[in-house]
């Protein structure tokens, strides 16, 4: 099959029936404790897509399913990292961390409460200048926490979305309840069009339907990555939306 890639989503360009058939039932997924219920199926079998999260997946079970992959990668590029940035006051893990992240581009952190989750979000945004970053969170605490930190660590103010303020900069952390508000209004679009890198604080939150809504909306974010000391723990099963919306797990501390 030919596929195409975006950053939210993939399109099937070309595939035989058995591939479709073989990728619609692989991206199905049970509900958890709902016997009854039907099941969750990713691939939208109107329009041939999936989220792009699944796209490793997809990839490496292809030929156990009797079907190739074949990508035509319509993502405009980025610019390059800076390599030669100052982020010396990362941990030796916390580093390692943030290069593969960098090099993989999307997907999650597994790093325990206390382990510098806003480290290495400061570290990548460091290491991307020319990037724009959105750090999202669920709470507004979370939010002025790591605005404060950014600035103690590199001087650069931090843009704020929440709490009643509507102040975006290059590096905005904002809580994923002003956005879904204000998401069909222009400064939020228009904040989403603009976003580069998107960084998602305890994404175990993410599966939640206002929460994913927000994420899938930020269509220009080549860079998509997630962190949490329990990234993968829901009793309900429903992380596979932060894998489908993010990628797999990149890196555990």
């Amino acid at each position: 099959m030919i596929v195409e890639v975006r950053n939210t989503y993939c399109r099937i360009v070309q595939a035989t029936d058995p591939e479709r058939a073989w990728l619609a039932r692989f991206l199905t997924f049970a509900v958890e404790g709902r016997p009854d219920a039907a099941p969750q199926q990713f691939l939208n079998l109107r329009w041939g897509t999936f989220p792009s999260g699944f796209l490793s997946f997809v990839q490496a079970e292809a030929p156990r399913g009797g079907a190739t992959v074949e990508l035509l990668d319509r993502r405009p590029k980025p610019a390059p990292p800076n390599l030669q940035a100052n982020i010396a006051w990362l941990r030796d893990y916390q580093r390692e961390a943030a290069m593969v992240m960098l090099r993989r581009a999307r997907g999650l952190l597994w790093i325990p409460t206390g382990g510098g989750k806003t480290e290495v979000a400061i570290a990548l945004a460091q290491l991307l200048p020319a990037a724009r970053f959105l750090f999202l969170v669920h709470r507004k605490d979370l939010m002025a926490q790591a605005a404060e930190r950014l600035t103690q660590r590199t001087g650069e103010i931090a843009g704020l979305v929440g709490d009643g303020v509507f102040e975006p900069h290059r590096f905005t952390c904002a809580t994923f309840q002003t956005l879904f508000r204000g998401l069909d209004t222009p400064p939020v679009k228009a904040l989403l069009v603009q976003t580069d890198a998107i960084l998602i604080d305890e994404v175990h939150v993410l599966p939640a339907k206002s929460f994913w809504r927000v994420v899938m909306r930020a269509g220009n974010a080549y860079f998509r990555w997630g962190m949490s000391g329990t990234p993968l723990s829901r009793s309900d099963r429903r992380d596979v939306l932060a894998v489908a919306a993010l990628g797999p797990i990149l890196y555990r501390i």
